[in-house]
């Protein structure tokens, strides 16, 4: 019985210790499978996490090229924009300059013929003062003349008065012969003032006539000069209206070629600068494509794999 009680207890035992090992082996592989487990959900993870930062990677230059090509789009809508606002300005500020230069000949011939309306006003008056001058002093040598004849004719007839008065006093009072000598010599001083009052009158007369002459003359003279005068001014103020027309319209031709070359020169650079973006936009996209290509056959590679 003993016997059979310890081999029934290392039966016993060893059943227990079988189970005991099988228990462990058991846990342990349960716990290796646990760590197994936790490992590949860890690489899993992490693979997921390195795909997730790649695709955002590629996501994040994709959108960073759209964005940039968004941006440089709208700078060369902008600039289209400013360069029209800036065309539109200089044709405003041509236009307002023309008006204002207008308005300043239109002033300045207004100034012109006021000036010349008062320059003919004051040439008029002086002559017709000259004019009225020469009248009055006519008019005045006529009257001198008038009355010198009227007083001549006083004169004589005074004189004659006298004569035929102290003519019978000395037939009355004196000799015969002593009242015909004062006669006589009163006849000769009377002869001789008529004379030379006659030739005085004759000499102021020529020289009237002479004097009035001159001035005509002298009127006729200035006349020629004025009209001569005023044609060259005409053809010098004509001659300079040219000039000032031929050097407006040479600024006009410069301005017109400068701002066409200008315009020509913007618009090619302008369609250089769209070739060279939509290039880009295709290098860009062209590459992209690449690289996009080559991520997804690697993550075909790695699906592969696993």
């Amino acid at each position: 019985q003993a016997l059979a009680g310890r081999r029934a207890a290392k039966i016993h035992f060893d059943a227990s210790r079988a189970a005991a090992s099988a228990i462990q082996a058991s846990f342990r592989g349960a716990a290796c499978r646990r760590e197994y487990d936790k490992t590949i959900s860890s690489l899993i993870l992490i693979q997921a996490i390195v795909r997730t930062s790649l695709m955002r990677g590629s996501y994040t230059a994709t959108i960073g090229a759209v964005v940039r090509l968004q941006a440089f789009a709208r700078e060369v809508e902008a600039k289209k924009k400013y360069q029209s606002i800036i065309t539109g300005s200089i044709k405003l500020q041509a236009i307002a300059r023309r008006i204002t230069t207008q308005r300043r000949y239109d002033a300045t011939r207004r100034v012109a013929i006021v000036s010349q309306s008062f320059a003919r006003q004051i040439k008029a008056r002086r002559e017709y003062l000259s004019a009225i001058k020469a009248i009055v002093l006519l008019q005045s040598t006529a009257r001198m003349a008038s009355e010198r004849r009227k007083y001549s004719a006083v004169c004589l007839s005074v004189i004659r008065a006298q004569a035929c008065i102290r003519r019978t006093i000395a037939e009355r009072r004196a000799a015969r012969r002593r009242e015909e000598v004062r006669v006589v010599a009163q006849q000769n001083h009377a002869a001789v003032v008529v004379q030379s009052y006659w030739r005085r009158f004759v000499a102021k007369e020529e020289f009237a006539e002479s004097i009035v002459s001159a001035l005509l003359i002298q009127m006729y003279w200035r006349r020629h000069q004025a009209i001569c005068k005023v044609e060259r001014l005409k053809a010098e103020r004509e001659r300079r209206l040219q000039l000032e027309l031929e050097e407006q319209r040479n600024n006009a031709a410069t301005l017109i070629q400068s701002t066409w070359r200008g315009y020509y020169h913007e618009m090619a650079y302008v369609d250089a600068i769209i070739a060279a973006t939509i290039i880009q936009a295709y290098t860009r996209r062209y590459m992209s494509q690449c690289a996009y290509s080559k991520q997804l056959q690697i993550y075909k590679e790695d699906q592969a794999k696993e």
